[in-house]
């Protein structure tokens, strides 16, 4: 898999990899994935499957995640004020 721009339209397959700042080890960190099962006309995804925690597959939208697996936000600031993107899409090689 490799990272794809922002901007990039989505298809169907790739992966999104939600990242939320870890207050221990004081860094962004993985923590949560998903797979992109719909996009529109535009390319944008509008619907992911992934898994909850123990619970089943759930289809939702990629900003509806629970707040520990990240910002429903495209970016999110650290503690020391610098910006990461809160989640990235990936596609198969």
């Amino acid at each position: 898999y490799h990272a794809i721009s922002f901007n990039a339209p989505n298809q169907v397959g790739d992966r999104v990899v939600y990242y939320a700042w870890d207050y221990k080890l004081n860094r962004a960190i993985a923590q949560h994935s998903a797979i992109v099962t719909k996009v529109n006309s535009k390319g944008q995804a509008i619907e992911l499957t992934s898994k909850w925690g123990q619970g089943p597959l759930v289809t939702h939208h990629p900003r509806n995640v629970p707040a520990s697996y990240g910002s429903p936000n495209p970016t999110f600031r650290s503690p020391t004020g610098r910006i990461y993107p809160s989640r990235i899409y990936y596609r198969r090689n």
